[in-house]
């Protein structure tokens, strides 16, 4: 169904009352009421409501809240509709919290891909991965990854002497270990298999390396457990995708990194560098120039071990840029390094730590915010130790843009309020005057020929109530 864009963009509405979105709920269209899960966070009672609604496109929409409560997302979690349940791990990827309930309810799901992504996900707690230890699928991944030790070697042992080359293999990586001897043959000869049992069989690793197939060679140049003779012929590959590749792997040798590094792409140095086995006598001779906002990307093994405070603590005083910006996206490090690093001569590290450190020096957040205009500025300014007196400067400000960085604190006094009323700039002034503009000129927009002047007055902030229920009744029928 097609929806009316002006009533989505009355749904969208911060101002829509309580009211409002729990009648669309009741009398839309479910392809309509979907459209209130946009609201990050929803009355308690409008949340249930739309968790118990016929429809599953409504459930779903709960999902999306970020207060949804605990009870519900585990309800939703054995929900009838396959989709409301995949959209309970949206919330992962969202990162929204999955109550361990959630989880459980998630480990007995019927369909193959739920079960796949409780194994896969990081964020399963382990006691929950092993309710799967009897699934027929995944319990002996399960068991290898999560369980106790002497289930492990059974389940090992067990596959070894019965299991299919596709079956062997996958346990030999889930536990770090080498087949027997008398097994690798029938790795390398199987179709699945030949690819990945080169890390147990050099030779057949160096005859891949020659295969006419770039996707082999691809494939091969990922193994995190490479031989070394392979490495140095997928080095000089004609396929620049194998190479990009290895310089990505951990496991090339040394002699085979400086090799890549030593190439005119910057790119592909830029990969060497960012390599967590490139040795730091390397990392001194690679000319890798950074400037502005160049690689503001993180180095993604370093930002995965982010838990790891002394690792972070000691990479965010690296000589290297790239590894400062990295470690200043980390939550936890430690007053000394955010005070070090918000002092950092490079402006993307400033950034970073003022983005994603709950600490980060109010001083550092007015620098950063009077000369960035991103979609975290907002939040930056409402953080509790942006100082009160900046704040009021802003307000005084002969710049626009301080005066609108202003409007984002929920902290402003009245009499900082009053003076951003009678700001010249219209759009500033309607952040704080409700009258304005005046209720008239918002109907006059509701009935312009031109449908974005009519979505913008319906989603409007000041939109008066009764208009936006005038809205509401000749958009939704009665029946």
């Amino acid at each position: 169904m097609n929806v009316d864009p002006v009533l989505r963009a009355l749904i969208r509405n911060p101002s829509a009352p309580e009211e409002l979105l729990r009648r669309i709920v009741e009398r839309a269209d479910p392809s309509v009421s979907r459209h209130i899960g946009f609201h990050r966070d929803l009355p308690l009672s409008l949340i249930d409501t739309m968790a118990h609604h016929p429809a599953p496109e409504v459930r779903r929409a709960v999902l999306g809240v970020r207060n949804a409560p605990p009870e519900t997302v585990a309800m939703l979690a054995r929900d009838p509709d396959a989709k409301v349940r995949m959209e309970v791990l949206g919330r992962a990827y969202e990162y929204l919290p999955i109550p361990e309930a959630a989880w459980r309810a998630l480990a007995e799901d019927p369909r193959r891909v739920v079960r796949q992504e409780i194994v896969d996900l990081e964020d399963v707690p382990t006691a929950v991965k092993l309710l799967l230890a009897d699934d027929p699928e995944f319990g002996d991944l399960v068991v290898l990854r999560h369980g106790a030790a002497a289930d492990a070697d059974a389940v090992y042992e067990r596959i070894l002497t019965a299991g299919d080359p596709a079956s062997i293999m996958v346990a030999a990586k889930a536990t770090g270990r080498t087949p027997p001897p008398q097994v690798i043959p029938r790795l390398v000869a199987d179709p699945a298999t030949r690819v990945d049992a080169a890390r147990f069989d050099e030779a057949h690793a160096v005859r891949l390396a020659h295969d006419p197939d770039e996707r082999v060679r691809r494939q091969l140049a990922a193994d995190r457990q490479l031989p070394a003779a392979a490495a140095e012929i997928l080095v000089a590959d004609a396929d620049k995708a194998v190479r990009e590749t290895l310089a990505n792997n951990p496991a090339a040798p040394v002699a085979v990194l400086r090799q890549l590094a030593d190439e005119d792409d910057r790119w592909m140095r830029l990969r060497v560098f960012s390599n967590e086995s490139t040795p730091e006598e390397l990392l001194a001779t690679i000319d890798l120039p950074v400037a502005g906002n160049d690689h503001v990307r993180p180095v993604e093994w370093l930002r995965r071990r982010c838990a790891d405070i002394e690792l972070q603590a000691r990479y965010a005083r690296s000589p290297y840029v790239i590894f400062r910006r990295t470690a200043a996206y980390c939550p936890h490090l430690p007053a000394d390094v955010v005070a070090e690093l918000a002092e950092d001569d490079d402006f993307a590290v400033r950034l970073l730590l003022a983005e994603h450190h709950p600490d980060a020096p109010g001083e550092l957040l007015v620098q950063v915010v009077q000369v960035w205009d991103g979609y975290t500025t907002p939040a930056m300014v409402r953080r509790p130790q942006f100082p009160a007196d900046a704040l009021d400067r802003f307000t005084r400000s002969e710049l626009e843009h301080h005066r609108w960085l202003a409007t984002y604190s929920d902290r402003l006094t009245e009499e900082q309020q009053a003076r951003l009323r009678a700001d010249p700039v219209p759009a500033i002034r309607e952040r704080f005057d409700p009258d304005f503009p005046p209720a008239a000129e918002l109907r006059a927009m509701l009935d312009d020929p031109d449908p974005e002047v009519r979505c913008r007055a319906a989603g409007h902030r000041n939109l008066p109530v009764p208009l936006m229920w005038e809205i509401f009744e000749s958009a939704v029928p009665t029946g």
